[in-house]
């Protein structure tokens, strides 16, 4: 065994996921940057893509992404023309955000090339399926 994989099988859980997150998150650059995307605005557009418009709130939740952060990356996203914000009719204080054609478009470019490289990652698990289901089972110990 080299020194590289028995680094890799040490630590805790956390440490080792972190790794595989890491390892993924690496692969995915090169074809992100290819469409002009970081992988911050592919986390939003992943997202936006999977439902309804959503408030700012909701998208920093989801993709982890810090406020300040979050409004830059939405920002460079609106100035590329792939997603656009509306006033909540419900409450016009809010802003949600959603995607345009354009987006939609580069999404379903993009999304099959990502899911390769994810599921290549996590075919050495023992089942993608059981894996999945596992962390989502996880507790959050800030809950």
């Amino acid at each position: 065994m080299s020194d590289t994989a028995e680094l890799n099988r040490t630590g805790g859980p956390t440490l080792r996921l972190a790794r595989v997150v890491a390892r993924v998150e690496a692969a995915l650059v090169l074809p992100l940057r290819a469409e002009g995307l970081r992988l911050d605005e592919w986390r939003a557009l992943e997202l936006l893509a999977t439902g309804p418009k959503r408030p700012m709130s909701d998208i920093a939740e989801a993709t982890l992404i810090s406020g300040p952060t979050l409004t830059r990356v939405i920002d460079r996203l609106v100035a590329a023309g792939l997603l656009h914000r509306i006033a909540d009719v419900q409450d016009r204080r809010r802003v949600l955000v959603g995607l345009t054609r354009r987006g939609k478009a580069l999404h379903q470019r993009l999304a099959a090339k990502v899911a390769g490289i994810e599921r290549a990652a996590l075919d050495s698990a023992p089942t993608r399926e059981d894996l999945a289901a596992a962390l989502d089972e996880l507790p959050d110990p800030n809950r």
